[in-house]
């Protein structure tokens, strides 16, 4: 469009006197009650019908950074950013990802279209979660807000994610809607995962979420008994490169907005893997199999808990007398899987349910409350496996954590043992050697021939576990069975291999 005043010279264009008493080219503009309007300036086209500026009754919708109809009840009015870079109060389209409560002297008690309009005077209130101006508050007061509480009351929430259904159905809606930006490395690491689904559980002991940082991460707080205080930040079922984006992005969100304790722990439920008999007892031999060796790179603490915990949440699995299979005929073969499979219902039933009267329907276990099940509390809880609808495994020895490197590469060594288990599911059951840490990790090239950087993450997690063993030997052989290190150092924890960081 080429206006009059761009370009005065096109004779073979008619030249009207707007509204406002401007020269402007016909096209230009809208006739309405026998006066001129500049199009898209003086007046603005709504659902087919053409309105003035003037009349008042639409206003500029800085959310979709159009023209909207003013009383419809749905646009608020609160605090943006003017083309010059100056806050002011306008009005926006709401959005659950980025609205944000404000209070200031100037502006009062209102709602801002994104925290990315406020500079460094402005901060987060860490217990209401309430953006304030800080030259208005002495530094004592700022101080004091920034510091981490808890906001949201535990009491008030289910245990589980099921049980905040209401909750978990917007979440779920928002993560699905929501745009996640995907970095490069993450697009490249994703793949690594394969097609498994996976939830997590960070437990915190103090600090909150604010809701928009809820929506964005489809996260929902839950309670958790064995905290005093703290909450469980639990994920929706998550996949692929949006789904290991968020959780990269949640870590980050949660470091600044909490602290952990030693009653925390990190918790992964994967999904979307084989769950025939075959299956679940060689994923449940390889656990097995690979555990001690999982044990010695965490604190000591976590094998022998006595004294440190209340009770025992990371139990090593049990033999179960499940054994290797030696005859491989195809009787032999599958009276083995059955046998193995009763073994482990019974097991994970705790002897309150049989096959016979199994609800293959609801899938429910006997035993209702879920801190009552002693057979969940294990270093890889197979529980739900067998009594839920969720068909996931739970990784349950991960400490207290919201630092992304250790989360990302726990996340990636526990997907390798499910993927091996998966792969080499015969050969796990018919024979009885120790398989190493190293060997499962190098199902990464194995599965991506071509791809250079899956030798080069194999490679990456095994001296991440390396570094963390040879730290807790150490603390373990002077009588540190604690490790706080692992709690102090969480949030400055970077880790690099050949000065290479995977996710950045």
């Amino acid at each position: 469009m080429v206006y009059f005043k761009d370009n005065p010279n096109l004779t073979e264009l008619k030249v009207v006197t707007t509204i406002n008493g401007e020269k402007e080219y016909r096209k230009n503009c809208k006739f309405i009650r026998e006066q001129y309007y500049i199009i898209n300036k003086d007046c603005h086209e709504i659902n087919g019908t053409w309105y003035r500026v003037k009349e008042g009754n639409i206003v500029y919708d800085w959310e979709t950074r159009q023209y909207a109809l003013k009383n419809t009840g749905r646009l608020i009015r609160g605090l943006v950013k003017n083309d010059q870079g100056e806050l002011e109060l306008g009005y926006f389209t709401p959005n659950i990802y980025n609205n944000i409560p404000t209070n200031s002297n100037k502006f009062g008690g209102i709602t801002a279209i994104s925290a990315d309009i406020l500079n460094q005077d402005w901060f987060e209130d860490m217990k209401h979660h309430i953006w304030r101006y800080a030259p208005e508050h002495s530094a004592t007061t700022v101080l004091s807000c920034k510091v981490i509480k808890n906001s949201d009351n535990p009491a008030n929430r289910g245990y589980n994610i099921e049980d905040n259904a209401g909750d978990l159905s917007q979440k779920t809606t928002a993560y699905n809607e929501y745009p996640t930006v995907i970095s490069p490395k993450i697009k490249q690491l994703a793949k690594y995962l394969g097609d498994l689904t996976f939830g997590f559980e960070f437990e915190i002991a103090i600090g909150a979420l604010p809701p928009h940082l809820q929506f964005r991460n489809g996260v929902v707080p839950c309670r958790d008994g064995s905290l005093h205080g703290g909450m469980e930040y639990v994920t929706i079922p998550m996949q692929g490169t949006k789904g290991l984006q968020t959780i990269v992005n949640l870590t980050e969100d949660l470091k600044i907005r909490s602290e952990i304790s030693l009653d925390c722990s990190m918790h992964i439920h994967f999904g979307n893997f084989g769950t025939d008999k075959l299956s679940i007892i060689a994923l449940y031999l390889l656990c097995r199999n690979i555990q001690n060796e999982l044990f010695t790179m965490f604190p000591y603490y976590k094998t022998s808990p006595s004294g440190i915990k209340q009770k025992n949440y990371t139990k090593k699995l049990q033999k179960l007398n499940i054994g290797i299979l030696v005859d491989q005929s195809k009787d032999a073969y599958e009276a083995y899987l059955l046998d193995s499979w009763n073994k482990l219902f019974k097991y994970y039933g705790e002897g309150e349910v049989t096959l016979d009267t199994f609800n293959k329907k609801t899938r429910k276990h006997p035993i209702t409350d879920k801190w009552r099940c002693n057979s969940r509390y294990h270093v890889f809880n197979f529980l739900n496996l067998f009594f839920s609808h969720r068909h996931t495994l739970e990784a349950r020895l991960h400490g207290p954590t919201t630092n992304k490197d250790k989360t990302v590469n726990w996340m990636l060594i526990c997907a390798a043992i499910i993927r091996y288990s998966q792969k080499y599911a015969k050969q796990i059951i018919t024979n009885d050697k120790t398989i190493s840490l190293k060997e499962i990790l190098e199902i990464f090239p194995t599965l991506y021939p071509s791809d250079k950087k899956a030798s080069f993450l194999s490679k990456y997690l095994y001296n991440y576990f390396l570094e963390r063993q040879e730290r807790c030997r150490k603390d373990m052989n002077k009588g540190d069975y604690v490790s706080m290190w692992d709690i102090d150092e969480d949030k400055q924890y970077k880790y690099n291999y050949l000065n290479e960081n995977i996710l950045e």
